[in-house]
This record gives structure tokens, C-alpha cells and sequence, in this order.
């Protein structure tokens, strides 16, 4: 579905309900969207938006992979949830967050992935992306876990995901501690080879576990991971 979205902006409202009927695929809802920009503007049910994320969910709720009685759950091999085509693709924050939200009404996992499942949080995601204002929104959203609690875990993701290091460096000013092997991580892999200026920029902000009191500031550190966005 492409081409000039105003044919489908003056359509009648059967013939466009008519039109629904026939989308069956997630990535046809979403196409659809990109055709009509003013689709993305709708908040309620009926929000293509919130109808293909509704079908992502079905669609991995209806490929559970495992043997007799694992409850393990995986996306189907080579389908890709819209939610990380947004991150890998450093969608804008806006749009980042409004699949954020209907994932949460609809399938929260999505976002805050799950110990019993195959299913990786979204942070990891954004982070891989160096998509730094989505993983910002999903902290301000409260949807995944903050920066007092995984903070060390989303530096760890940081220095062997990231290809530069604007989320180190935000995720340090904002309280996290470095740690040695996210030193040894920032050299290996050249982001900041020792002893150049960044690997010293990140060396003065080393903290061993025994002197560690991180204070995390700003909207993004105080988020906690109740309620919902």
C-alpha cells in the first residue's frame, strides 16, 4: 500500500471500513498508517496502530516453540515485532512512544521482555540501535525497569551493543557506575581505546562495587517500573 494518501483521506467511511475488512498482516495495518498520515492521530481502538500491534501479539501467541509443556515463547523465526523495527530503524521519539504504549496495553512483554520466555526487553533493542531517546522515553514512560535498578545491566548492553558512545556517556552522567569490564568491553572493541580521551573521560568516572553509590539523576533515574505510561 503506497502512493498519494489523500485518495484514501477522502474516502468514504464504508468503503474504508470496507478496506479494514481485508487486512489480515500486521505490516498491512502499519502500511496503511504510513499511507495516511492522519491515521497515526487517533487514540482510541480503532487506531491502525493499536489494531496491528493487537495482531503482533496474536501472531506470537500462535507460533509458541518448544517441546511438551514448555511454556517457552519465541517471535516466529524471521518475524520481527513492529515495536523493534521502530528501535532498529531510530524511528522518531514520538512514534517510538506511541507503540510503546499500545504494547503495553496489549502484550507489556513486548517491552519488558520475561524470565520464563525467549522474549529480550526492548531496552536492548534501543540500546543495539544507539537509539538513546527511545530508551530515554521507555524510562520516562516507566515501562521497563530505571536506572537505580539496571542501570549497571543497561551499561553492560551499552558497551558490547553500542556503536558509539553517546548511551555510555548518558548513562553515566546519570548515575551509572563504570565497572572494569566495561572498561575492558569500551577498549576491545575501539568505542574508546586506552589511553586515548574518552577511554580517560570514562577511567575518571570508574567506581570499584565496594566505594559505589550511585545517585541517579533527572526524570530518567527517578522513573521506577510501576503503573503503566
Amino acid at each position: 500500500m503506497s502512493g498519494n494518501p489523500s485518495p484514501l483521506l477522502g474516502l468514504p467511511g464504508d468503503i474504508y471500513a470496507t478496506i479494514l475488512e481485508y487486512i489480515t498482516e500486521p505490516r498491512d495495518y502499519f502500511h496503511l498508517a504510513q499511507t495516511c498520515r492522519s491515521l497515526w492521530e487517533h487514540d482510541d481502538n480503532d487506531d491502525p496502530i493499536y489494531r496491528c500491534v493487537v495482531l503482533d501479539s496474536r501472531i506470537l501467541w500462535s507460533n509458541i516453540i518448544g517441546g511438551p509443556g514448555s511454556s517457552t515463547r519465541r517471535w516466529p523465526e524471521g518475524y520481527e515485532p513492529l515495536l523493534y523495527w521502530c528501535l532498529r530503524t531510530r524511528q522518531p521519539v514520538h512514534v517510538v512512544a506511541r507503540f510503546v504504549y499500545c504494547y503495553y496495553r496489549v502484550y507489556p512483554e513486548v517491552i519488558q521482555g520475561s524470565r520464563t520466555s525467549a522474549l529480550r526487553t526492548a531496552a536492548v533493542y534501543a540500546i543495539a540501535a544507539n537509539h538513546r531517546g527511545a530508551l530515554q522515553v521507555m524510562l520516562d514512560m516507566r515501562v521497563i525497569p530505571p536506572l537505580a535498578d539496571m542501570g549497571e545491566q543497561y551499561m553492560n548492553w551499552a558497551v558490547e551493543l553500542c556503536d558509539d558512545l553517546a548511551i555510555p556517556r548518558w548513562l553515566v552522567e546519570n548515575g551509572v557506575r563504570v565497572t572494569a569490564p566495561h572498561m575492558f568491553a569500551l577498549d576491545r572493541r575501539g568505542l574508546a581505546p586506552s589511553p586515548d580521551a574518552d577511554w580517560m573521560w570514562f577511567w575518571n568516572h570508574y567506581r570499584s562495587p565496594v566505594a559505589a553509590t550511585a545517585t541517579i539523576a533527572g526524570n530518567a533515574g527517578n522513573a521506577s517500573n510501576t503503573g503503566g505510561p
